[in-house]
């Protein structure tokens, strides 16, 4: 089974990843297009479209496939508090791929919205970048974690040949 979902929407990602065990099978950028949405408003429309393997369920406490033990809330962050990826870091960790990676949002984008709409157009461009070159360079989103007490929330990725 597939759906989409948007990649800011921390409880999403907890639910698809964590609960469900979902893979990503794609990242669309502006898949619906320019929107006037107030759900949208200054966010554009970027999805995860996501595969949900109906053959196979997985308790919400085994770990995906190719998750490496060494401590992923270690791992690099590619885009922190919503900074763009610099060019330096693609380079340096396209040469030399760590197993885990990961990718940083807010724990409530819509109140980001509200409150700092440059902020959220931010975070859009930071994770686009960051989710992008992930898929590119063969990681693949393991789990979720949430940091409440920091207000963040951390994809985990790990690369498809950490487990060879």
């Amino acid at each position: 089974m597939y759906w989409t979902y948007d990649p800011l929407a921390a409880r999403n990602a907890h639910m698809n990843f964590n609960k469900l065990g979902v893979t990503v099978d794609e990242y669309i950028e502006d898949m619906y297009g320019a929107s006037e949405s107030d759900l949208h408003r200054g966010l554009g429309t970027d999805r995860f479209v996501v595969a949900w393997p109906l053959e196979r369920t997985r308790a919400s406490s085994e770990r995906p496939a190719g998750f490496h033990s060494e401590h992923p809330g270690g791992a690099e962050v590619l885009n922190p508090n919503g900074a763009t990826p610099s060019a330096a870091l693609l380079a340096a960790l396209s040469s030399a791929p760590p197993s885990n990676t990961r990718v940083e949002i807010p724990l409530d984008i819509v109140r980001v919205r509200d409150t700092a709409p440059r902020k959220a157009a931010e975070w859009r461009a930071s994770t686009r970048q960051a989710f992008q070159w992930a898929l590119a360079h063969a990681y693949s989103v393991a789990r979720f974690e949430a940091d409440a007490a920091h207000d963040r929330g951390y994809y985990i990725l790990t690369r498809a040949d950490a487990a060879a």
